[in-house]
């Protein structure tokens, strides 16, 4: 058996283990009376809309949302939506599992209040069928937002609408509007939501030092806080209040990548040296043989 099959053997078996311990890290054990855990209140649309931001803000970045299946394999999130989870987990096994954490998962119990925890597990059990919640679930109203612009203020205004029965659009006051600015793998938000005043405007006073492009150009988004009763609007506009982002060519300095005249010179001097040295060394023998020939002679 070669080196090579020796090795590639080794490291199948090593990996075979380190996934067997991690499966078996991820099994929960819960305990009886955690199971029969009775609800404090009744689930209702209203703390499974709480439960929904609190899951956004805390756990979709490893979970997704549910039934969507975008869920971070990689560390063996659960993907809560599926029929067997909600199946095989009640609102008590769900609570245990928030509250213990295990393996990649935290452990929410002094992160979130008891009523945000239980706010979650109805939004979590709402994809089960038969979970049952009462009350009367928000009707979305299909809103729609139309961002307009003073640079000299920076202001940032968003005007949102709702229409009428004739298609007419009426403004809406009172509306919370998230403002971002896009990035690269994103957004970020900017403050907090903005409430739309009398004549339905929310006005953003921007920060003067959101980094944008070399000129400075940034990109506004605003959306609706509250997507499930005023829909999936989203408006965008671009203004010149970002703080300059001065690009820097690393290719101009003497980096560990460069070549020739951007080598870094202690690298430069080193290889000199060690040249140097080489053929010194090769000098040298090449010396004692001619020597040891005339010596032999």
């Amino acid at each position: 058996m070669t080196y090579i099959t020796k090795t590639k053997i080794f490291a199948l078996l090593f990996s075979s283990l380190i996934l067997f311990a991690f499966n078996a890290n991820a099994q929960w054990n819960i305990p009886e009376d955690a199971k029969n855990t009775k609800l404090p209140s009744e689930p209702t649309h209203d703390l499974v809309k709480t439960g929904k931001e609190v899951y956004t803000n805390k756990c979709i970045a490893c979970h997704g949302v549910p039934g969507e299946g975008k869920n971070l394999t990689a560390i063996n999130a659960t993907e809560l939506g599926e029929a067997d989870y909600q199946k095989n987990h009640n609102a008590g096994e769900v609570y245990f599992q928030i509250n213990e954490g295990k393996g990649g998962m935290p452990s929410f119990k002094d992160q979130l209040s008891e009523e945000d925890k239980w706010c979650v597990i109805f939004y979590v059990k709402s994809f089960d069928e038969g979970f049952e919640i009462s009350g009367k679930k928000t009707e979305s109203k299909k809103g729609n937002i139309v961002l307009q612009k003073d640079e000299s203020a920076y202001k940032i205004f968003a005007n949102v609408t709702i229409p009428d029965k004739s298609g007419n659009p009426v403004e809406m006051k009172g509306v919370d509007v998230n403002f971002f600015v896009k990035r690269y793998f994103g957004k970020l938000k900017i403050g907090d939501a903005v409430s739309a005043n009398q004549v339905g405007t929310a006005v953003l006073n921007l920060p003067s030092d959101i980094p944008g492009d070399e000129n400075g150009l940034i990109e506004i988004i605003a959306e609706f806080k509250d997507k499930d009763a005023y829909g999936e609007a989203i408006s965008t506009t671009s203004v010149n209040l970002g703080t300059h982002l001065q690009y820097e060519n690393i290719t101009d300095k003497r980096t560990m990548w460069g070549a020739n005249d951007r080598v870094p010179l202690w690298i430069l001097f080193s290889y000199i040296i060690v040249t140097l040295g080489v053929w010194l060394v090769i000098g040298y023998v090449v010396m004692q043989l001619i020597k040891l020939r005339k010596v032999g002679k």
